[in-house]
């Protein structure tokens, strides 16, 4: 089989519109006016051949594992990206909160300091 081929319809699923009934009708009788010939049976959804299915399938498999690869990456990298704005918005809250009680000392040179050796050993770490 071809892998351009989209898979092969073997039937179609039909519902009867008072009943609820459901039936399997083939190809055939719809292209050959099935549908006309009976107007209370609504067309719900194709019923596909197996073997078109797993040939489908298999085309498909190896572009779906990549894009699955693909996406794992893309969340690790998010979740990666959260931690760090989490610890950051942690640190500035730390840094606000000491500025202030530091303000009230007249510390705030030793406090800048302090903090930019905060900064320095926290990127030498990353």
């Amino acid at each position: 089989m071809s892998n351009n081929k989209k898979p092969e319809i073997e039937f179609w699923l039909f519902q009867h519109e008072e009943t609820g009934r459901t039936m399997h009708v083939d190809v055939y009788q719809v292209d050959n006016g099935f549908e006309t010939a009976n107007p209370k049976l609504q067309k719900i959804k194709p019923i596909y051949n197996q073997d078109s299915l797993i040939a489908e399938n298999e085309r498909f498999g190896s572009e779906l594992n990549i894009a699955r690869q693909q996406l794992a990456g893309l969340i690790n990298e998010n979740e990666q990206l959260a931690k760090q704005v989490s610890w950051f918005g942690g640190f500035i809250t730390k840094v606000r909160s000491e500025s202030n009680k530091l303000a009230h000392f007249g510390q705030m040179d030793n406090y800048f300091k302090m903090l930019v050796k905060d900064c320095n050993r926290v990127l030498d770490e990353k």
